[in-house]
């Protein structure tokens, strides 16, 4: 359900982002639907396509990035990480405020936000956007965020500072594979599919069984990998920033004598 839910989102049904110019045209004039018209590029030559609404295209929309243009859905899929993360670090400072106290929760988790907080503001100055906050100010608290790392984590939270930029990173897989599974779609149908459909006749029959195929292929690597990556996001990259295992092992099959009758 979730599925089709964001296929409605980014305008997408097996792939299909657009009809022909034709196809659109005639569905306008026959059902009175006219949907947006627009203009691709087709092997270097510009065409006039029909799009289905959506709110996101997630091969055309794009983010600057340090005068890089990064696909929109793999800087969301960074966005939540840092939602994520952050959620793990709250998480971890409650737990650390029962077992240890505030003293040394503040010490070990909220200095892990100092040093995002001041990550944030350098890269906003560096990007030149205009927030009245100087430079230093950021250098400054991430500085002081490090301190409390070291002293709240010792040596081994101070190694793991880079990690914080890579496991937000990982979470950019969630655009990753979103954007391979559209692509697999698209191959399926304008690759393999197409071909035979435009030959007319009984290849269409063999055209139609490549999509069915193709598609059928797609939609069970759809259900494995967000699974797979889903967990791995949860166990390494945010059950690490409050959940510690340990405890007592647990034995169900331990026997124990009791003697009745005092004997």
């Amino acid at each position: 359900v979730v599925t089709m839910c964001f296929g409605f989102f980014f305008g997408e049904f097996f792939g299909f982002e657009h009809l022909s110019y034709q196809t659109g045209k005639s569905l306008c004039d026959n059902t009175g639907i006219c949907l947006h018209k627009a203009i691709s590029l087709n092997h270097g030559e510009k065409i006039i396509i029909w799009e289905f609404p959506r709110v996101m295209n997630r091969f055309h929309g794009h983010v600057n990035v340090f005068g890089y243009e990064i696909l929109s859905v793999l800087v969301i899929g960074a966005i939540i990480g840092f939602i994520h993360l952050n959620l793990g670090l709250i998480f971890g400072f409650i737990s650390e405020l029962y077992s240890h106290g505030f003293k040394h929760a503040f010490m070990a988790k909220i200095s892990w936000i100092l040093i995002e907080i001041g990550l944030i503001l350098v890269v906003l100055k560096m990007m030149n956007i205009l927030i009245p906050i100087m430079l230093w100010v950021g250098i400054l608290i991430a500085i002081s965020g490090i301190i409390l790392l070291g002293l709240g984590e010792g040596i081994q939270g101070l190694v793991e500072i880079p990690a914080l930029i890579s496991n937000t990173l990982s979470y950019m897989r969630l655009g990753a594979v979103g954007l391979a599974s559209v692509g697999l779609a698209m191959v399926v149908n304008e690759r393999l599919a197409m071909p035979f459909i435009d030959k007319g006749g009984w290849f269409i029959l063999i055209g139609i069984l490549l999509m069915i195929l193709g598609h059928t292929v797609n939609l069970l690597l759809g259900i494995i990998g967000p699974f797979l990556h889903g967990i791995r996001l949860h166990y390494v990259e945010f059950f690490s920033k409050f959940f510690h295992g340990g405890g007592v092992e647990y034995e169900p099959f331990a026997k124990k004598q009791i003697k009745l009758g005092g004997k």
